[in-house]
């Protein structure tokens, strides 16, 4: 509970950060956990919590037995709609990172780059699309989080 709402507040301050170098006309609004920035290009959406769905334009599924920390999309109107997902398991990262390799190369990304260790990470592209997934052991509860994010 407490590095949820750790991981909220942190979401937060950039949030706010990024409201604060906004052009004129930004507007913040706030609805229980979701936090949406709109400017005239288009929204900023951050939810937290663990009962938040998991991005449906993500081209990976969510990693199985994990919890959801923070989801948020991008769906400016001068960009293709981006999302990312924060997640954390108990699981170890070799295994999550070959979870990944596997989803992402069966859907026919191709891998570009992957490191394993205590921070391990898989990139790939697909067409115009990058995707991009961090790994990060160690957490003080014996946790490992997780981050996947669609470019």
């Amino acid at each position: 509970m407490r590095s949820n709402l750790s991981l909220l507040f942190a979401t937060g301050l950039c949030l706010m950060a990024l409201v604060a170098c906004s052009p004129p006309g930004t507007n913040v609004s706030y609805n229980g956990d979701e936090v949406t920035i709109k400017d005239t290009t288009g929204n900023v959406t951050a939810k937290a919590g663990s009962k938040t769905p998991y991005p449906t334009d993500l081209p990976v599924p969510q990693y199985p037995g994990s919890e959801m920390l923070v989801t948020a999309a991008d769906t400016s109107a001068n960009t293709s709609s981006k999302s990312m997902a924060m997640l954390k398991t108990t699981d170890s990262s070799d295994k999550i990172l070959a979870f990944y390799k596997e989803k992402l190369s069966s859907a026919g990304w191709t891998i570009d780059n992957a490191m394993a260790g205590q921070m391990s990470f898989v990139s790939a592209k697909k067409g115009e699309s990058a995707i991009n997934v961090s790994i990060i052991s160690g957490g003080n509860d014996g946790t490992t989080t997780i981050s996947v994010s669609l470019q």
